[in-house]
């Protein structure tokens, strides 16, 4: 990269010119190119780094399976295993001192006890409301979208990070004539947002801190309540929606974007929400006990659940809810031909099925998933829907194609019925052991229904899994050969992130 763009380790300008849909993202593909292509990439042939450390490169990348990773996820990486500074400006380009970001963290911030944290949140809380309001901004419906707004003012240069100086003087300066809170404080507040001490935070990072503060002081209730709370809602449910049970269908309300996850807030509206949602008074399931309820089901503290994380939660405190596919229209099948009779054993219990099915090598589950993914995109191609080699949104494609765009699912019975008949896939290319093994990967959930987003996971998660993992001199031999390139090419002196 110093090689070739003079930017000697300056990731953030490199990726600003291969990240070619400006998502902010950087998927293994464009990580590829960039290292592969001629300027503005880095110009690597096969000699000067192999394939298998590009992808063991990508696979320490990216170790939670997430398709595509942020800009500053690479770069934090990048720092932490090569050991370049980040601040040092390179000999060759010198200059007068200016307003660069500052990232030092002092050893030992103030320490106050979790409740003294909660109250510094309430009254910066109230100080930024005061904030805008003094402004003329009325328009935050929400303090979670108040804080978005604070964190992306505080971003300057738009990286989707903060760094502790930043966020420290953005609090003390700007709600300087609203808060209570001191300086000391607000320092101590950063080990909250900060735990692993990097001196940079993202929003994320800022708003599962300030969630995690609140969501400790929540009440705790016995198993009898939750199962109180839980028939409540299902009642409720049955009333309103006429779908005992099926919480899929109620999510529907809420996940207005299709992505599965709901938070707390998209939860309580749809228990409270009298028009489209359950419309269920606090005189019948009180805020401490719905409080009670989330703080259970969302054990890791993460902000959000998924929906079928839910429909679990569900079925452990409440009644048996409905299966998915009852309330699932049939036409993303049927549309195409896909109706066909599924043995006996699996009309009985068909997830018994797939728990049962032979469990696969990674090789073997790789060329598996490779085959279903290359007959899905025959299909698109021979209705004249073109992806990208590699794309990694192709069962969402297909599946948003079948007719499914009102909820981007598919059921057991779909999938087993669209590979024979819509993919026509024959048992003896590809058996129904195998089939259900497939599935297995893709609803690692067990509840019999898979989202868009699920398949196209599960076919990178198990691809990556065939991956070579690299030893640290070979991480180090990479990480070489990168750093050689970015100096010919970007010259940053350095600089990771500039």
């Amino acid at each position: 990269a110093e090689k070739w763009h003079h930017a000697g380790g300056n990731w953030f300008k490199v990726f600003s010119m291969v990240d070619y849909d400006g998502s902010g993202t950087i998927s293994y593909d464009e990580l590829r190119r960039c290292i592969r292509s001629v300027p503005p990439g880095l110009r690597l042939l096969e000699s000067d780094l192999p394939e298998r450390c590009i992808q063991g490169l990508w696979k320490l990348l990216d170790n939670e399976a997430d398709i595509e990773i942020p800009v500053y996820r690479f770069m934090s990486f990048m720092r932490k295993q090569s050991g370049i500074c980040m601040t040092k400006p390179p000999p060759q380009t010198a200059r007068r001192p200016g307003p660069e970001k500052v990232r030092d963290l002092p050893s030992d911030l103030p320490q106050r006890s979790a409740e003294q944290l909660r109250r510094i949140v309430l009254d910066l809380d109230n100080a930024v409301q005061r904030y805008y309001a003094a402004r003329g901004q009325h328009n935050h419906t929400t303090s979670e979208g108040m804080w978005h707004v604070f964190f992306k003012e505080t971003d300057t240069e738009g990286t989707g990070r903060v760094t502790y100086s930043e966020w420290r003087n953005a609090l003390v300066r700007k709600l300087k004539r609203w808060r209570f809170s001191t300086k000391e404080d607000i320092e101590a507040l950063w080990g909250a947002v900060d735990p692993d001490k990097t001196a940079e935070a993202t929003w994320d990072d800022v708003r599962v801190a300030f969630y995690k503060l609140e969501v400790a002081e929540w009440p705790d209730e016995d198993d009898d309540a939750l199962e109180g709370v839980a028939a409540e809602l299902n009642d409720a449910l049955k009333r309103r929606l006429l779908s005992s049970g099926n919480w899929y269908k109620a999510f529907l309300l809420v996940d207005r974007q299709g992505s599965g996850r709901v938070r707390y807030a998209d939860f309580r509206e749809l228990v409270r929400d009298a028009q489209q949602g359950l419309a269920l008074l606090p005189a019948q399931v009180p805020e401490k006990k719905l409080k009670a309820f989330w703080k259970r089901l969302d054990t890791n503290r993460a902000g959000e659940v998924t929906v079928s994380d839910f429909m679990v939660f569900m079925k452990r405190f409440g009644a048996r809810p409905a299966s998915v596919m009852d309330d699932e229209p049939q036409a993303s099948s049927t549309a195409h031909g896909a109706d066909r009779e599924l043995p006996e054993e699996e009309q009985v219990d068909p997830l018994e099925a797939v728990a049962n099915a032979p469990t696969y090598s990674a090789e073997a589950m790789c060329t598996l998933s490779t085959r279903l993914s290359l007959a899905a995109n025959a299909f698109l191609v021979s209705r004249g829907i073109r992806q990208p080699l590699g794309y990694p949104r192709l069962w969402g494609t297909l599946i948003e194609y079948l007719g499914t765009e009102r909820h981007l699912r598919l059921s057991l019975r779909e999938f087993l019925a669209t590979v024979r008949t819509v993919l026509r896939i024959r048992a003896d290319s590809i058996s129904d052991d195998e089939l259900r093994a497939f599935w297995r990967e893709v609803d690692t959930q067990r509840t019999g229904v898979a989202s868009a987003m699920q398949f196209d996971h599960a076919v990178y998660r198990i691809q990556l899994e065939t991956w070579p993992l690299l030893m640290p001199d070979e991480v180090a031999k990479v990480l070489q050969s990168l750093n050689a390139a970015a100096e010919k090419w970007h010259r940053a002196g350095g600089n990771w992130y500039k």
